[in-house]
């Protein structure tokens, strides 16, 4: 069995040795995961942290992390677009509180939440991080992601293209 925990734990306990550059890099990751369920009409909806457990074998600071979709009950099948009967409406993108439907779109604005979550405080980035430059540019992504109007937001494979070349940078 290997070692692994919930994504919402990995983060806490790495908390301090997690550096922009890996950060973006599971930001990468979760996105190439939710572009695929997407971009496959499987599902929409709702992202949250809880959706995914992390595999690693001493994985800081040079060991393999492997992101795994576990399941998402709030994730609907594109074809059975449902209303949301209840649920934090804080995490959730704000036409979702008088639509109450889990749209492709408010799945762009919950990766955005999470993005925003997973970078942590990005105002505390050391100027030396030589992944420094990349920040106005996830800045801004996040910025698309959560933009009130839905029509506005990149699609899930736009951010997962973003992170992608930002990654690799």
């Amino acid at each position: 069995i290997k070692p692994g925990s919930d994504f919402p734990r990995f983060l806490d306990e790495n908390e301090e040795k997690l550096d922009l550059g890996t950060r973006i890099k599971l930001c990468r990751a979760l996105a190439s995961v939710m572009s695929g369920l997407y971009n496959a009409d499987i599902y929409s909806g709702a992202v949250k942290l809880e959706n995914f457990y992390v595999y690693y074998v001493d994985a800081m600071p040079y060991g393999r992390i492997k992101l795994v979709f576990t399941e998402g009950a709030d994730l609907t099948p594109l074809e059975k677009t449902r209303p949301v009967d209840s649920g934090d409406f804080t995490q959730m993108a704000p036409e979702v509180s008088w639509t109450r439907l889990l749209t492709p779109e408010a799945g762009v604005y919950s990766m955005g939440l999470v993005l925003r979550h997973v970078l942590g405080d990005i105002s505390e980035i050391s100027p030396q991080d030589p992944n420094a430059s990349l920040l106005p540019r996830v800045k801004a992504l996040i910025g698309k992601c959560v933009h009130p109007r839905p029509s506005e937001r990149p699609s899930m494979n736009g951010i997962f293209l973003e992170l992608d070349n930002a990654s690799n940078n």
